[in-house]
């Protein structure tokens, strides 16, 4: 139905989802954010063939794999940021 509607009304859409099995299929480019920073932005079929960033690289570790029945994420990516403060809003 999205599909359809993108390409009946000729426009763009922004897609927000932790189904990465929805993204393969929906989406044209797609964005890895980590940490609340975009770390890998490009192409979906070249993001999802070659990532690039180790958190892209564990998020497509950790998807279930017909041949694999216990597929986890590694946890080798970059260490969280220690400062919390820079995710508040200054008015807050």
């Amino acid at each position: 139905m999205i599909r359809g509607l993108r390409t009946e009304f000729s426009t763009s859409l922004l897609f927000i989802s932790h189904n990465l099995a929805v993204i393969a299929q929906m989406c044209d480019r797609v964005g890895v954010l980590y940490a609340g920073e975009l770390v890998e932005e490009g192409p979906a079929q070249e993001v999802f063939e070659n990532p690039r960033h180790p958190y892209t690289v564990g998020l497509l570790r950790s998807i279930p794999r017909r041949e694999a029945s216990t597929a986890a994420a590694t946890g080798n990516g970059p260490p969280w940021p220690r400062s919390r403060d820079r995710f508040r809003h200054p008015d807050r």
